[in-house]
């Protein structure tokens, strides 16, 4: 009885964050019964909670040894790994405590949410289902299959899923968050308005209500009214939550961007770079790693290797692909949404499909990239069959149509491309260098090794003149069929330019390709940061928007000889 006394006495103390108290109890009652579960695990949560994560790994690693069929001791250790983001050996411990109880519902969530961590969506709907099976009310599983199937651009499940999730908990502020960031990526602003009316009576004075003051700014961004957004966005921007400062900064960048305040527009955008690189999560990302490949096409895409292929005039009966390629934000969303306008061209998601078999490809030949030179006909063949299978091309309703892969960084990949698809053509979309590598860097993207260059001027214009240096070795060695358009000749000279691209396609003009924005507007979901501005019809906003932010001019040697070969004004 005294034991338990003094449990409670610990677990209090631990509750009010006396944890030096805490820890005094449990060891005392550790050093009379050295094996006390309650005890080590209390002792253990101190430990995490004070920082000494290793001490609380270890003695939850002899807990378990002690008590193997005692499901808290992994529940425990498995919460502790996934704060450490060591999310494969947290899986291992909770598959273990799933043997021993397959009805424990915390663990059914952790297994959940980590298969979604690691966007194996197929084992995470699984252990949904079975949590929803034990819990139909379970907000927190709504909620993270919301995100599920957002990822699989599900937009309708994700959107049921959120919903259901409030419905289930109508305080439970995740769901919220989540609905309002998908209303606003997919652009249906009418019912992100009537999601924001409902939180704004619920939460009003809660923990939240700075988060919730951001939707109103965000959505007072979008209907124009940039100087009532800024207003709002500055009178919270102490009281924002360090994990919000990449989306609030790059916020009230864009607004005083709107308002012509560049020095204070490019200011802000820097903070939310900065706030970027601060996250944890993103500093296993190595801008090296795109460099060193970059480096390595360059110096083996010469004419001598080239000259070593055995060449392959029909392989199959398969319709070699169109490649949309440019560098990030030179226009290619814009163009992507006039070319699946037209009625003979199926224009693909923008998916990692090439870099896919790329790797699997040199996987399976030790990484060397001298493989190329000795791949057999049969291995381009199931190549093929592999990537069309991947872009589901038998489920298209008439496979005679031109197959457009849009993914702008393909252009490194267009030596690969070649060697597996030796039809195909490649349209390069142009934009004002300086422009493109100003809106790399005042973008909010999803970083990983490629987009972590975005995060300075100076990296950015690096990789444009590596990407391009790659490009132009290509032009010289391969016998490329590729198109240049340039986005500042789509805002100026739409029909000519578009007519040209049609010819290079050999289609037929059709007069709804003026009415693009329209078809922006169908889409559920428009996967690139240029989600918001291809619904509007179009105009020159972005066209040399460069020489409103003098920072530009720190890298402008590096990227002369480009603006000259590009045929651009410096």
């Amino acid at each position: 009885m005294i034991i338990i006394e003094k449990l409670k006495k610990a677990q209090n103390l631990q509750k009010q964050r006396l944890f030096a108290e805490a820890e005094s109890i449990y060891k005392k009652i550790i050093d009379h019964d050295k094996n006390n579960f309650d005890a080590n695990i209390g002792l253990s949560i101190v430990y995490f909670l004070t920082n000494k994560i290793s001490i609380s790994i270890n003695l939850l690693e002899e807990l378990i040894k002690i008590y193997p069929d005692r499901i808290e001791a992994y529940n425990n250790l498995s919460n502790i790994l996934i704060s450490q983001n060591k999310y494969e050996k947290a899986i291992q411990y909770l598959l273990v405590a799933y043997k021993i109880d397959k009805n424990n519902i915390k663990n059914l969530e952790n297994l959940f949410f980590l298969y979604f961590k690691k966007n194996n969506f197929i084992e995470a709907k699984k252990y949904a289902k079975l949590g929803i099976s034990l819990n139909i009310k379970n907000s927190f599983i709504y909620n993270v299959l919301g995100q599920v199937f957002f990822k699989e651009n599900e937009i309708q499940k994700s959107i049921t899923n959120f919903k259901l999730s409030i419905k289930n908990n109508v305080l439970f502020w995740p769901a919220y968050d989540n609905l309002l960031t998908t209303y606003e990526q997919v652009n249906n602003l009418h019912d992100f308005n009537e999601v924001l009316l409902q939180a704004n009576k619920l939460f009003i004075n809660s923990q939240n209500l700075v988060r919730l003051k951001y939707f109103q700014a965000l959505l007072l961004f979008r209907n124009n009214d940039f100087t009532k957004s800024i207003n709002l966005l500055e009178k919270i921007k102490d009281k924002v939550n360090i994990k919000h400062h990449q989306s609030f900064y790059y916020l009230l960048g864009k607004n005083y961007d709107k308002i012509k305040k560049y020095d204070l527009a490019f200011k802000n955008f820097s903070k939310s770079n900065e706030s970027i690189l601060n996250l944890d999560e993103n500093k296993k990302f190595n801008k090296k790693i795109l460099l060193d490949l970059i480096e390595g096409y360059i110096k083996y895409f010469v004419k001598d290797n080239i000259n070593q292929y055995d060449l392959f005039d029909k392989i199959d009966n398969y319709i070699d692909p169109v490649f949309l390629l440019g560098f990030p934000r030179s226009g290619t969303t814009l163009l992507d949404t006039i070319l699946r306008t037209h009625s003979q061209t199926i224009v693909l998601e923008e998916k990692p499909y090439i870099s896919n078999i790329r790797d699997e490809f040199f996987q399976s030949n030790d990484g060397l990239i001298n493989s190329l030179e000795k791949i057999k006909f049969t291995q381009i063949k199931n190549i093929r069959k592999n990537y069309f299978k991947n872009i589901e091309y038998f489920d298209h309703k008439n496979s005679s149509k031109i197959i457009i892969d849009k993914l702008p960084l393909n252009i490194i990949e267009i030596g690969f491309i070649r060697r597996i698809f030796p039809k195909s053509k490649f349209i390069l979309m142009m934009r004002h260098p300086y422009d493109s590598i100003l809106s790399c860097f005042i973008t909010d993207f999803k970083i990983n090794d490629a987009m972590i260059h975005f995060l300075n001027l100076n990296d950015t214009a690096n990789l444009f003149n590596q990407v391009f240096i790659l490009w132009k070795q290509y032009v010289d060695n391969l016998n490329l069929k590729f198109h240049l358009i340039k986005y500042e000749d789509l805002i100026y000279n739409f029909d000519d330019s578009i007519k040209s691209l049609l010819y290079f396609l050999d289609i037929k003009w059709e007069d709804n390709l003026k009415f693009f924005n329209r078809t922006a507007t169908l889409r559920d979901k428009i996967n690139t940061p240029s989600y918001s501005q291809v619904i509007k019809p179009l105009n020159a906003n972005s066209v040399a928007r460069w020489k409103n932010y003098k920072e530009v001019e720190q890298v402008k040697d590096k990227i002369k000889f480009w603006i000259k070969y590009f045929n651009y004004p410096n």
